[in-house]
């Protein structure tokens, strides 16, 4: 999905919803850069928000944990 795909998305939201809060849970879709690399962002395909991907964060969250070095005692 581009940003152009996912404004049209929120615009169409806005005229059909006005101002109700979308929840985001039920279909979403990456969001592609100009390059078609991805953002690590998704759309909302209900309302067109874009959104972290949690997904990514937890997998930052995994490797950080692998990352700490441990600390042995020795008696």
């Amino acid at each position: 999905m581009t940003t152009d795909k996912a404004r049209h998305l929120q615009e169409n939201w806005k005229a059909k919803k006005g101002n109700t809060v979308c929840l985001h849970r039920r279909v979403v879709d990456t969001l592609v850069s100009q390059g078609m690399a991805n953002s690590q962002l998704l759309v909302c395909l209900e309302c067109g928000a874009i959104i972290p991907d949690p997904a990514m964060k937890r997998d930052q969250n995994n490797l950080a944990k692998e990352a700490r070095p441990t600390l042995a005692f020795v008696s």
